[in-house]
């Protein structure tokens, strides 16, 4: 007996991907780069991302 699907991981990158697409796809490549730097600071990885970039600058202060 096959159970049914209760979450469509593949479904749901389509969406999130073609929601994204419709967003951005008439903007320019400046835009384009405001509109992912934007997401970064303020998406759900934010937090991790900041702490990372504090990190690679200590390493390079080190060396």
């Amino acid at each position: 007996m096959i159970k049914k699907k209760r979450f469509d991981c593949v479904a749901m990158k389509i969406e999130i991907q073609s929601a994204i697409y419709n967003e951005t796809k008439k903007m320019s490549p400046q835009e384009l780069l405001e509109y992912y730097h934007e997401a970064i600071e303020k998406g759900p990885f934010a937090e991790k991302m900041k702490r990372i970039q504090v990190r690679q600058e200590k390493r390079k202060k080190a060396v």
